[in-house]
C-alpha cells in the first residue's frame, strides 16, 4: 500500500470512529432464517504427509456430497434462474497455503460446481489485506491460485466441448474491489452504526461458497470461516476495525456482523486443513500437517469444527512448542470470540448437540466429537 493511500484510509477510518461507527445501538433484529443443512458436518482424513492431489480431491468430493453442499445447483438445472456463484477464498497476502487458501481446493470446488451445473457463472474473488504491500491480483499469481483457476478453465472447456465450451469463460478471477463499493446496514449489525461497504459485484451473486484456511491469528486467536468476510469489506471500514483491535473489545462483534450482509446466500463452507497454521498468523507462522478436510453449511459449525480439527491435529502430530504457542491451545471451540458473537446473531447452530457428524472417514470420531462439545475457557493450563 502506498503511503498516500494509507494516510487516506487512516483518516477515513478515524473519522468513522469519531462519529461513533463502533458504538452499539442494540435492537432485536430479525436474524437470518435457519438455513437448510445447518449443523451438518463432514470430516475426511487424508493420509500423509505427503498428501496426494488425487486423495485430497476425493476427500473434498466426499465431504461436500455428504453435507449436500452443492444441492442448490439443481434448481438451475430444473429451469430456475442461472446461478452466479462466488467462491470466496482467504487471500490476505501473497504467502502460500496454509497462510492462504489451497489452490488445489479452490480449483476442485470450481470443477465440482461446473460439473453439477455447466451453465453456472463462477467468480473466484477476494480483496487482500490493507497492510500487505502487494495487490490482490498479484497475490492470486504468487500463491498459485491464478494458475490453478486458469488450468481449471481450460480443462472445463476441453471436457465439455459443444455448446458449453464457451462457458469456460464464465470462470472468473477477480479483485472484489474492482467494481466499486456499496453501503449496506444489515439488520443486527448494531456495532456498525452507519453500516459498512461491500463489493458492488455482490449484486449479481446468487450463491456463495466459502473456502477458509485453518489458521491461528495473532490478534483474534483464529481466522477461519467467520473472519473470511473481512475480504468483502470496504478498505476504509476495514481500517477502522483494525484500529479497534488495539483498544476496544468490539472487534469480534464488528467482524462477525459483516457476515449478516451475505448470510442468506452462503450455501457451503469447505476447509482444506491438510495443513494448518498453528501459531501467530494470519500471514506468517509455523504450520503442521493436520491431514483433514471439512465441509459444513453454516458459519458456527465451520469455525467450531475448524478449531476442533486444529486441536485434533495437535494430538495426532508431534508439534511440541507449536501447540503451546497457539492461542487456541487451551480454548474450547465454543469459547472463541467469533463463535460466541455468531451464536448471538443467529449465524448457525447454537449448541454442540445441534452439530451432526454425518460423515467421517480416516479420523477418530470419538476424539473429534469430544472436541466439538468442549466449552473450556481461555488459557493454556488445560492440556490438549
Amino acid at each position: 500500500m502506498q503511503r498516500r493511500e494509507f494516510m487516506r484510509l487512516s483518516g477515513a477510518a478515524m473519522a468513522g470512529l469519531s462519529v461513533g461507527a463502533c458504538l452499539p445501538v442494540r435492537s432485536r433484529p430479525a436474524w437470518p432464517a435457519r438455513a437448510e443443512g445447518q449443523g451438518l458436518l463432514a470430516v475426511e482424513g487424508v493420509p500423509g504427509p505427503p498428501f496426494s492431489e488425487a486423495q485430497i480431491r476425493a476427500a473434498l468430493t466426499r465431504a461436500i456430497d455428504a453435507v449436500g453442499g452443492l444441492a442448490f445447483l439443481a434448481q438451475a438445472r430444473r429451469g430456475g434462474p442461472r446461478r452466479t456463484v462466488l467462491v470466496k477464498p482467504a487471500l490476505n497476502s501473497s504467502q502460500p497455503f496454509p497462510a492462504t487458501t489451497s489452490p488445489l481446493s479452490i480449483a476442485h470446488v470450481v470443477r465440482l460446481i461446473k460439473e453439477r451445473d455447466p451453465d453456472a457463472r463462477v467468480i473466484v474473488g477476494d480483496r487482500s489485506g490493507i497492510f500487505w504491500p502487494t495487490g490482490t491480483l498479484h497475490n492470486f499469481e504468487a500463491t498459485g491460485i491464478a494458475r490453478a483457476v486458469a488450468e481449471e478453465r481450460r480443462a472445463f472447456a476441453a471436457r465439455v466441448g459443444g455448446r458449453f465450451a464457451e462457458k469456460g469463460a464464465d470462470i472468473e478471477l477477480v479483485d472484489l474491489g474492482d467494481e466499486g463499493w456499496v453501503g449496506v446496514h444489515p439488520a443486527g449489525a448494531d456495532h456498525w452504526r452507519f453500516g459498512f461497504g461491500v463489493p458492488r459485484l455482490l449484486d449479481r451473486v446468487t450463491d456463495i461458497v466459502l473456502l477458509p484456511r485453518c489458521s491461528a491469528h495473532v490478534l483474534t486467536g483464529h481466522t477461519m470461516a467467520l473472519k473470511l468476510q473481512v475480504g468483502l469489506c470496504r478498505p476504509a471500514d476495514r481500517m477502522a476495525f483494525h484500529y479497534l483491535a488495539m483498544f476496544a473489545p468490539e472487534m469480534g462483534a464488528l467482524m462477525t456482523e459483516l457476515n449478516l450482509a451475505i448470510a442468506d446466500r452462503i450455501r457451503l463452507i469447505v476447509m482444506d486443513a491438510t495443513y494448518a497454521q498453528g501459531a501467530l498468523g494470519p500471514d506468517f507462522g509455523p504450520s503442521f500437517p493436520a491431514g483433514l478436510v471439512l465441509a459444513s453449511r453454516d458459519l458456527v459449525t465451520a469455525d467450531v469444527a475448524g478449531l476442533a480439527a486444529m486441536r485434533l491435529g495437535y494430538r495426532l502430530r508431534d508439534v511440541g512448542a507449536h501447540a503451546r504457542a497457539a492461542r487456541i491451545a487451551g480454548v474450547g471451540p465454543w469459547r472463541g470470540s467469533f463463535v460466541r458473537e455468531a451464536v448471538e446473531r443467529g449465524l448457525g447452530v447454537t449448541a454442540p448437540e445441534q452439530i451432526q457428524l454425518v460423515h467421517h472417514a480416516g479420523v477418530d470420531a470419538s476424539a473429534l466429537g469430544a472436541l466439538l462439545v468442549d466449552r473450556r475457557g481461555h488459557g493454556f493450563e488445560s492440556p490438549i
